[in-house]
């Protein structure tokens, strides 16, 4: 018995053919608009885990020597070259598996890193600053039809501000993000996090993450996946520009936290950090955000063309 089953070895072939597909779309049609960005990726992450079970359990034929004859590429032939002990496929998979998790541990580091407050207590809910920001959130939210999430603020120097929590929401601050942010640049910033929870930007995020273990040996969707966080991130900065009219204010918010937290822009994966970072305050900047719902046609050719395509590989 092989030591990776065909099953796992079939969702990491149908995952490459539907990164690079969606890709292929995506910079053909020059698609812009970050909300059919993130449904064509969504498409090519999900896409794969969904058919390859359910083609092995309806289709047990697609294994047939008469498919395989017929069939657009089959990876089976690999197997007649032996790298070591391992015929090919298997080889290559443990190295591409070993890719995929460094580029797991990588990010889910980075952000468990970016999300941690330093040790600071809870400011009181009759603090001034509390109020202030609680009022701010009632208020965005109740425009964004949203409800609004609890808000803390603990007395940490590290400029901090997102959500947690899966069930109940909070909206965690830091009293170094209160000091460099203007009201105005807060107020965006506020619209920002809870253009995330309007779209349950956390549940993607899970969702986003399990898909990555599921595909660990293709390093194509770890690439796509974290693409992915980049335009949620788009997605949010045009609802709060839309929102609050201030996209100035949000790009001025981008900079001064990247100021305050200076430190975590250091080395390779630091300058990856602030290249993402400028690339959002340009946009801003230049009028880049708009919103826009997703386009269904080329989402549907795009599915239709992966689905046949998949069912000629093997």
């Amino acid at each position: 018995m092989p030591l990776i089953p065909d099953l796992v070895i079939g969702l990491t072939l149908h995952s490459l053919i539907a990164c690079v597909s969606v890709e292929g779309v995506i910079r053909a049609l020059a698609v812009r608009a970050p909300a059919t960005r993130i449904a064509l990726r969504d498409l090519a992450l999900v896409l794969p885990v969904v058919f390859v079970p359910v083609a092995t359990w309806l289709a047990p034929w697609r294994t047939s020597d008469e498919f395989l004859a017929q069939a657009l590429f089959v990876s089976q032939r690999f197997d007649r070259l032996v790298v070591g002990d391992l015929p090919f496929r298997q080889s290559a998979w443990w190295v591409c598996a070993a890719i995929g998790a460094l580029f797991l541990a990588r990010d889910v580091r980075l952000r468990l890193h970016r999300n941690h407050a330093d040790a600071g207590r809870d400011l009181p809910d009759d603090d001034a600053r509390v109020s202030l920001i609680d009022g701010l959130v009632r208020q965005l939210s109740e425009r964004m039809g949203v409800a609004p999430p609890v808000v803390r603020i603990v007395d940490s120097a590290k400029p901090l501000m997102h959500l947690e929590g899966v069930r109940r929401r909070h909206l965690l601050f830091s009293t170094a993000t209160l000091a460099h942010l203007t009201e105005p640049q807060l107020e965006a910033a506020i619209a920002h996090e809870l253009s995330h929870l309007a779209s349950r930007d956390l549940r993607r995020s899970i969702v986003l993450v399990s898909v990555r273990l599921v595909l660990i040996a293709s390093p194509l969707a770890h690439i796509i996946a974290r693409r992915q966080h980049q335009e949620l991130e788009w997605r949010a900065d045009d609802t709060a520009a839309h929102v609050t009219g201030r996209p100035i204010a949000l790009a001025r918010a981008l900079v001064a936290s990247g100021k305050a937290a200076s430190g975590d822009y250091l080395g390779l994966l630091g300058q990856g950090r602030l290249e993402a970072l400028e690339r959002r305050c340009h946009r801003l900047a230049n009028d880049e955000h708009a919103l826009a719902e997703p386009h269904y046609l080329p989402l549907s050719l795009t599915a239709v063309g992966l689905l046949v395509t998949m069912c000629l590989v093997s």
